[in-house]
């Protein structure tokens, strides 16, 4: 596998550890990383030896760069994406992918004409637990889907100022079920409100899909838990899958 030279475009809480992964994959090179914050720039280039542009339109014109991520608050995916999209670049933006659905449309449909790879950071899907579980579904060791059901809580992120708890966190156990699922959405019933002062947006929601097949997906997301949890289980018609996503297991 050759390298892929990279760039990194916001390098805040995220974009740090892009940078970071990046500076140790064989198979990539890091060439540059943006920012508009100079302390924050200053760090990584510092720390990573790379180039830096305080200016975004810089990074995207520099001629070594075939991919970039991008890390920058969700409200700016949408712009950052259609520039770098503009240049060739190949994207891995941070999920969410979009603050709306039109605007992820537009990404998609302008990656597609471009002839560009674009990609969303749902990780989970590449949990080594999830990826066991896709196996035994797909050998058929727990039968028939009947329900997925997912909790993903914890306390408060002051970082997190534009987003609510929907597409911040529910949006990674929706990517797990479809990935797991793989069967077109039928309905989505949901209720969500917010508790806390903190944020102008949704604080926790319950989220149930009905899948085609006749698969339930059941889902409880909220920023007020003062610990983490992520788990998922998954019921089949000849046994039950249990995974903590953070454990792995």
């Amino acid at each position: 596998m050759r390298t892929i030279n990279v760039g990194v475009i916001g390098v805040g809480a995220m974009g740090y550890n892009h940078a970071r992964v990046y500076s140790k994959l064989e198979n990539a090179n890091l060439v540059a990383v943006a920012d508009v914050v100079k302390p924050t720039l200053d760090k990584v280039v510092k720390k990573y030896k790379t180039k830096g542009y305080s200016e975004i339109e810089d990074l995207l014109k520099d001629p070594e760069i075939e991919a970039v991520s991008v890390c920058v608050p969700t409200t700016f995916h949408h712009e950052v994406v259609m520039e770098a999209i503009k240049h060739g670049k190949h994207v891995l933006v941070e999920k969410p992918i979009a603050f709306t659905a039109e605007e992820a449309e537009e990404m998609i449909e302008a990656a597609k004409e471009a002839g560009v790879k674009l990609a969303t950071g749902h990780v989970e899907r590449f949990n080594p637990a999830v990826q066991k579980a896709k196996e035994l579904i797909e050998n058929e060791v727990i039968g028939d889907l009947v329900t997925i059901s997912a909790k993903r809580v914890g306390p408060f992120p002051p970082r997190i100022k534009d987003v609510g708890v929907a597409i911040d966190l529910a949006i990674h156990d929706l990517d797990v079920m479809n990935f797991l699922i793989e069967a077109p959405v039928k309905q989505v019933y949901a209720t969500m409100s917010s508790i806390l002062d903190q944020s102008d947006f949704e604080d926790h929601a319950e989220i149930m899909i009905s899948f085609d097949e006749d698969i339930t997906g059941i889902l409880e997301v909220n920023w007020l838990t003062p610990y983490k949890r992520r788990q998922i289980e998954i019921t089949g018609t000849d046994g039950i899958i249990t995974i903590d996503y953070i454990d792995q297991c």
